[in-house]
């Protein structure tokens, strides 16, 4: 919140009511409002600076100067008014200097196992610091104390000497486990802290490694890479000796996962960190990291559409689990070589095959475990795609039902990322049922976590699907200019995958607007994407849209969108995507049926004899109900 400095009349009303509304001399207030310049912790410090220091009195209801002008002097600074302030205050200055050590908030226990003194002295003082308004009792507990400002606290602190300070934090470090034997294991970072501020980087690093990873597990990303993060620091500062080597490698795993969760798959600094964890590795040879910083890299590479580089790891990660023969292992390979299959490659009965096996591997209490590593379940990626999976190739019935289990499992996790990553499978799963009702409210429901756990690839793909749901159903403006949003924010992060995808999204909610010349631009350009980095899994629908885009723009392009549809149809047989198949397939019933009904009839019906699941969904009943009325006109 930008806060404006404060206007000079209220300057004076600040002054007045520090003063308790008894007036200083107009030389003072006038020095006060120069040097202040509108900001009110420091008109409120230097107020009372000039009144505590003696060089004002009071005299018959106001205040006057105690000696002659040349001899006041108010402090330049906040800090060197707060320093005055302290250094009046006796031998309460030493209990503010601890204070000071220990935080901006501080237990009176911890003040006492620390300072020699006896409880009625500790009293008086820090009855005498709050009577000075630079501690103030918690409301929530009267035995802590908090700084009525950081820059009080930063004064006292920089007031002790270096050395004192570094003793000091050491004596804290030590005392917080005698009076809160549980700490490092609720608060390990405050223990990081302290060794940190005392210089003892060997019983500091091990802690930053804990705290980071306690909020990694509470989804607290944020701060889990400040420890990640000041951890590393202190390791850089050391020799590379084996052991740091191993402190540095769990640093960089833990800090890669957790980027990927508050920058995306793809962000710069989510490659350094896994990088830097591979070089270590192959410093070691065999390690046991190797596999999760691997399975980093495929995310990078695969997000990216680096598909040669993603296939690559992902046949490591495979080699891996099978030499170790570790079913833990084998349950995020096969997950990793079926998503290479499906985005890359297209070929989805051998995904679902990977992705099934992964599936009938997970057991919930075993792997739950899982997120603390992979940041994400892998239950609910391998289901997220099984529906995913399912519906392409045409068990329309376990697709739906699957996705039902996905969205129960996520919810039992109670885990945000998996939580928003199985909501975002399933809005993409209502976007190819050409449901956009079902779209939105999924969307809505993924933009709502991603944006409270500031998670900017959800947030990007959310608006792409919610963007074209709303065109769908008539607010074309909104939702076309959110869904562009959505793209560019996708774009920002470096995520290039379902970019194809995307751009389909686009096209038809132009389509659909009637906004053709764009819409047949945009599926053009998803078509040259998909020749040019082979991202196929999303082609036939591509053509089949871009078929039904000619047709809307003049009746003159019907060989054309035929060529189109023939395209989509043979890309759908060649990934055995059923539902694909069918719906190009209804397109070109259209047209033949004007002059081969035979040719229509029999090439609907081959298609709708394949598909055993889904006959109460409205394409399947639509199709069914054209190949009943081709055969009665036979």
């Amino acid at each position: 919140i930008n806060l404006m400095k404060l206007k000079k009349k209220d300057v004076l009303a600040l002054i007045n009511k520090t003063s308790r509304g008894i007036a200083l001399p107009d030389q003072i207030v006038s020095e006060i409002v120069d040097k202040t310049d509108g900001v009110p912790l420091f008109i409120e410090e230097l107020s009372k600076e000039v009144i505590e220091s003696g060089l004002v009195v009071e005299q018959e209801g106001r205040y006057i100067l105690s000696g002659m002008k040349k001899e006041l002097s108010i402090p330049a600074t906040l800090r060197d008014s707060l320093t005055s302030r302290l250094d009046r205050l006796g031998s309460a200055k030493e209990t503010a200097q601890l204070g000071a050590v220990i935080g901006r908030e501080f237990p009176r226990d911890l003040l006492k196992a620390i300072l020699p003194i006896d409880d009625d002295l500790l009293e008086a003082e820090l009855a005498k610091l709050v009577d000075a308004e630079l501690l103030y009792k918690s409301a929530v507990d009267a035995r802590r104390y908090i700084f009525k400002h950081a820059l009080i606290q930063d004064a006292a602190y920089e007031s002790i000497l270096k050395k004192t300070r570094h003793l000091l934090h050491e004596q804290i470090a030590r005392t917080l486990p005698e009076l809160t034997p549980q700490i490092e294991d609720s608060q390990p970072e405050l223990l990081a802290y302290h060794y940190t501020a005392a210089g003892q980087p060997a019983k500091a690093i091990p802690l930053w490694l804990k705290a980071g990873q306690l909020a990694f597990a509470k989804s607290t990303n944020n701060e889990a890479v400040a420890c990640f993060t000041k951890g590393l620091q202190l390791l850089v500062a050391l020799p590379e000796t084996p052991q740091v080597l191993q402190q540095e490698l769990m640093f960089q795993l833990n800090l890669g996962m957790t980027l990927i969760a508050i920058k995306g798959y793809t962000d710069v600094d989510v490659e350094k960190a896994f990088m830097r964890a591979r070089e270590i590795c192959n410093l070691f040879g065999e390690s046991p990291q190797l596999f999760p910083v691997l399975w980093g890299l495929w995310a990078f590479n695969l997000v990216r559409r680096e598909f040669d580089q993603a296939r690559q790891l992902g046949d490591e990660l495979m080699h891996i689990a099978e030499q170790e023969d570790d079913d833990d292992l084998l349950l995020e390979a096969h997950i990793t070589v079926g998503l290479n299959l499906l985005y890359s490659r297209g070929e989805f009965e051998s995904a679902r095959r990977h992705i099934e096996k992964a599936v009938s591997l997970y057991t919930r209490d075993k792997h739950e475990a899982h997120v603390a590593v992979y940041l994400q379940d892998p239950g609910v990626v391998a289901l997220a795609h099984l529906c995913w999976l399912q519906w392409l190739t045409g068990d329309v019935d376990d697709a739906l039902d699957t996705q039902e289990k996905l969205e129960a499992l996520a919810q039992e996790l109670g885990h945000p990322y998996s939580y928003a990553y199985s909501l975002i499978w399933t809005e993409v799963l209502h976007y190819f049922r050409l449901a956009p009702q079902q779209a939105q409210q999924a969307a809505d429901r993924v933009l709502v976590i991603a944006r409270q756990n500031i998670f900017p690839n959800w947030i990007a793909d959310g608006e792409m699907v919610r963007g074209w749901a709303l065109a769908r159903q008539g607010r074309a403006e909104e939702g076309i200019e959110l869904l562009k949003h959505g793209m560019a924010m996708w774009h920002a992060i470096g995520a290039r995958l379902w970019l194809t995808q995307a751009l389909g999204l686009l096209a038809d909610a132009l389509n659909e607007n009637g906004r053709v010349d764009e819409a047949l631009s945009t599926v053009n350009e998803a078509l040259e994407s998909v020749q040019k980095v082979k991202e196929t899994y999303y082609e036939s629908e591509l053509w089949r849209l871009k078929g039904e885009i000619l047709l809307k723009q003049s009746d003159a392009n019907l060989a054309k969108a035929e060529e189109c549809f023939l395209n989509a149809k043979k890309v759908a047989a060649r990934q055995k995507a059923k539902i694909f198949e069918l719906r190009a397939t209804m397109q070109l019933v259209k047209i033949w049926r004007r002059r081969n009904n035979d040719q229509a009839t029999h090439e609907l019906e081959s298609i709708l004899n394949r598909i055993t699941q889904g006959q109460g969904t409205d394409e399947v009943r639509t199709a069914r109900d054209v190949l009943h009325d081709l055969k009665g006109k036979v």
